[in-house]
């Protein structure tokens, strides 16, 4: 723990909110500046253009950043020249497969040599992602570059008709509150943004009561956070019985995927609520935010998403990894960027009138899945646990082939049948051949971010 740290965790509460109102001042400055609300409109205008005024788009910056990073970032004259490539090689959109994919062991190998030779990287803002596959990975964003993402994320929200500075609540995994406060306020204020924040150390069935009646009280007109984090809460006010007669009326959620079973607990806690949810990267290399009908759409402007080695599942959908060429980072620009996620894009159009590319489903990290003896590839087991009142949090652990552990935070109503249930389902479901094993803790550990990682694979 740092000085800051220090001071902060044995200030009193007051002070703590003067200090996180400290924070969302500067937040303001960073993210919330001129650059974000001009972003912001410019945005708003270009939202619903059509395919062909997209594609054209796409290929005018696509093309800018391929001669841009050609003549000022070495790492890509040298990619390009070792395969005989220039920018000039790019005609239209498809071109873009002749260029080398950047992975995230080339951004680590290679991170000196992606600065763009017109930025002094003391200037750029160092940043990096939480590490939640094992590995964090360092970057440099530019200035401007942050409040065009802030600006693409707000865009999404501004279809549901939520405008900034709309009072809402944040559920964080960052300590605002300390572990060693045992009585209310669970909570901090962020004034500047107005802003309420709860963290998820504090979600526990002796202080839900007081935190739901917070929530009732302040009349929120939305929630933001990490999936896991919003359905502790919700999942706790179910249990306790907690109705509140002012629910927010949307939840918008990010970073993490959100599974029906949560979604179903969350709907309970807080009836009539609308819930949605954006995609995007710690890179700050492309974007994709839901419609009021559940598919995702590319947001263009921003960055090329690629579907990298596409394989068909019907005769308009096909799955695979992303890629992605952003175009708002000139400092550290990512080029065909391999995330690390794959999805099941959909070349039929959405009702909602929005022309960009159709994402069906963001199916998580390529790499946060269970092998079974028989070869097959499991990332989702949330459908096990559907129907399922007795268990407040599950992980699913592999560290062995043909071995699972499932790490499970249990209810009081917790049954040791329930570990039959679960074994026959996976037999039924997932494999009839992997062996099922049982570990019960008291908390699920997060990420340094405070992600939640519902799959874990440790396999070498």
């Amino acid at each position: 723990m740092n000085i800051k740290e220090s001071i902060y965790q044995f200030s009193p509460f007051w002070i703590q909110n003067y200090l996180c109102s400290a924070v969302g001042k500067k937040q303001i400055e960073e993210r919330f500046n001129d650059v974000f609300f001009e972003r912001l409109e410019q945005l708003n205008k270009t939202q619903y253009e059509s395919a062909s005024m997209i594609r054209s788009y796409k290929e005018e910056h696509v093309y800018d950043i391929l001669r841009y990073v050609y003549d000022n970032v070495p790492f890509y004259k040298k990619s390009f020249m070792k395969q005989h490539l220039s920018y000039r090689d790019f005609k239209d959109i498809n071109d873009l497969e002749k260029f080398p994919v950047l992975t995230k062991e080339d951004v680590r190998v290679n991170y000196k040599e992606l600065v763009s030779l017109g930025y002094n990287s003391k200037k750029l803002i160092h940043s990096h992602t939480s590490g939640s596959s094992g590995k964090a990975l360092d970057f440099f964003l530019t200035k401007d570059s942050i409040p065009y993402q802030w600006a693409v994320w707000w865009r999404f929200r501004n279809r549901f008709g939520v405008r900034w500075g709309d009072k809402h609540l944040n559920c964080t995994g960052k300590l605002v509150v300390p572990i060693n406060v045992s009585r209310p306020p669970y909570w901090r204020i962020n004034k500047p943004m107005n802003q309420w924040l709860i963290n998820m150390q504090h979600l526990c069935l002796d202080k839900i009561k007081s935190i739901a009646d917070m929530i009732d009280r302040e009349q929120f007109v939305y929630i933001s956070g990490y999936p896991s984090i919003i359905y502790a809460l919700s999942s706790l006010m179910v249990e306790a019985g907690i109705q509140i007669k002012n629910p927010p009326r949307f939840i918008f959620s990010g970073a993490e995927k959100m599974y029906d079973n949560q979604k179903n607990i969350i709907q309970q806690a807080f009836p009539g609520i609308f819930i949605t949810d954006h995609y995007g990267t710690s890179e700050g290399v492309i974007n994709a935010s839901k419609c009021k009908f559940g598919c995702y759409h590319e947001d263009y402007e921003f960055g090329h998403m690629e579907c990298e080695n596409p394989t068909y599942i019907s005769k308009s959908e096909f799955r695979g990894e992303l890629l992605g060429t952003g175009y708002s980072n000139l400092g550290m620009p990512f080029i065909r960027y391999r995330i690390g996620d794959s999805a099941i894009f959909s070349q039929e159009s959405c009702a909602c009138g929005l022309q960009s590319m159709v994402i069906k489903d963001i199916e998580g990290r390529s790499e946060d899945y269970v092998l079974t003896p028989e070869g097959t590839r499991i990332q989702r087991f949330d459908y096990l646990f559907k129907d399922t009142v007795e268990i407040r949090e599950c992980q699913v652990i592999q560290r062995n082939l043909g071995e699972i552990i499932f790490r499970i935070v249990r209810r009081d109503n917790y049954r040791i049948n329930t570990e039959t249930r679960i074994k026959n389902d996976v037999m039924r479901m997932i494999s009839p051949s992997i062996k099922v094993s049982f570990e019960y803790v008291d908390e699920i550990s997060r990420t340094s971010n405070g992600k939640f990682k519902a799959v874990v694979s440790e396999l070498k």
